[in-house]
């Protein structure tokens, strides 16, 4: 599920900085680091390098429907490196003579790894352009199969994710006793810290003298809630409540449903394994209800909850739970591979936060946006 407000289209308001509010932004600062966030498998016994060549983060889309083979709209599978998903869109657009808004997917991917995803083109009354002869530096179409509905955003299963880790220095025992229990257990569903930006400075994006632009106000919302969530969470695992509800589910926890979180595409990848999970709240005003420790948790700051509610950001929830399907592993010589499934909108490195204190290799921190 997306986090990102659903208040784009309203007027920036400039946000009223009070002691209270930079208090506040102080103490979410500290839910933004994975590393000083609560696990369950206890400290981390290995560290390594990600993300030193693309080749080392590969993601392939699993799509919830196939196309059929007929139908107004053409799907492509398309390979890409160095490359965000709306750009390629853009020049997708561009090639086969259409509108921008013509050309959809189901999710965005990184840009500095391989990966593979569905994109769809609406041809009505038109046949498909030459897509061999499309020429996009590190974009390759794989496949190209008529639809008779368009892609949708969300319109997908997961992500599956094959990582390697270069430098890998350690207690590989501990390592692989950790990784035999997450995979029994998945992980606390934590943002990562592509969420917040270099050193959580999205948090203070709302702040600068001039009234921020709709990029901004989104990334800065966004790890708003963001950072919430993930302290909330963070309680709860603490508490060893992260991975089922808490009580009573009239009034303790909501759990994962298809009103209140994500459960279809849930169950779409794991099964009746995501049946009665708890989610917790990405704050906002509407529907729904927080449960108790919610309530709580949320009035220690009254300042953020008021920026978010003044901004008109809408309550949506996210699963506390993270499965990790068909978890894989090797080592190699001063190396590991994982594979892994996660749903749509999660981190991989928030598995990764779990195992390894790492850094990034050649590739810069970009925003995860998968």
């Amino acid at each position: 599920m997306s986090s990102k407000p659903s208040s784009s289209a309203r007027p920036s308001i400039p946000t009223v900085i009070t002691p209270e509010l930079l208090a506040e932004l102080d103490v979410l600062h500290g839910y933004t680091d994975p590393a000083k966030l609560a696990s369950p498998f206890g400290p981390v016994h290995a560290t390594g390098v990600i993300r030193a060549e693309p080749g080392d983060f590969r993601v392939n889309e699993l799509p919830l429907d196939l196309p059929c083979g007929e139908g107004e709209h053409a799907w492509l599978r398309i390979r890409k490196v160095g490359n965000n998903t709306a750009w390629v869109a853009k020049q997708l657009a561009t090639f086969a003579g259409v509108e921008p808004r013509d050309v959809s997917y189901a999710g965005l991917k990184d840009r500095d790894a391989i990966t593979e995803q569905w994109f769809s083109v609406w041809l009505p009354g038109r046949p498909d352009p030459d897509w061999s002869i499309w020429a996009a530096g590190g974009v390759e179409v794989l496949e190209a199969v008529r639809h008779r509905k368009k892609l949708r955003r969300g319109d997908l299963r997961g992500n599956e994710f094959r990582l390697r880790v270069r430098e890998l220095n350690g207690d590989i025992e501990a390592l692989e006793a950790q990784l035999s229990q997450l995979a029994k257990t998945g992980v606390p569903n934590y943002f990562g810290y592509q969420r917040f930006g270099r050193e959580g400075g999205n948090l203070r994006l709302l702040l600068g003298k001039r009234p921020p632009d709709r990029d901004q106000r989104s990334m800065g919302y966004s790890a708003l809630r963001s950072s919430l969530f993930n302290g909330f969470l963070n309680n709860r695992v603490l508490g060893l409540f992260w991975s089922r509800c808490d009580g009573d589910s009239r009034e303790g926890d909501v759990h994962l449903s298809e009103r209140d979180g994500d459960l279809p595409a849930y169950t779409a990848l794991c099964g009746d394994a995501a049946l009665g999970r708890p989610t917790a709240a990405l704050f906002g005003e509407g529907r729904g209800r927080l449960s108790p420790s919610e309530t709580a948790f949320f009035a220690d700051f009254p300042a953020v909850t008021a920026l978010l509610i003044k901004e008109g950001l809408k309550l949506h929830r996210r699963s506390m739970w993270l499965p990790v399907v068909s978890l894989g592993y090797s080592f190699h010589e001063n190396s590991m591979e994982l594979t892994f499934s996660l749903p749509p909108g999660a981190f991989a490195t928030t598995v990764l936060d779990m195992l390894l204190g790492y850094r990034l290799g050649n590739v810069p921190v970009i925003q995860d946006d998968s």
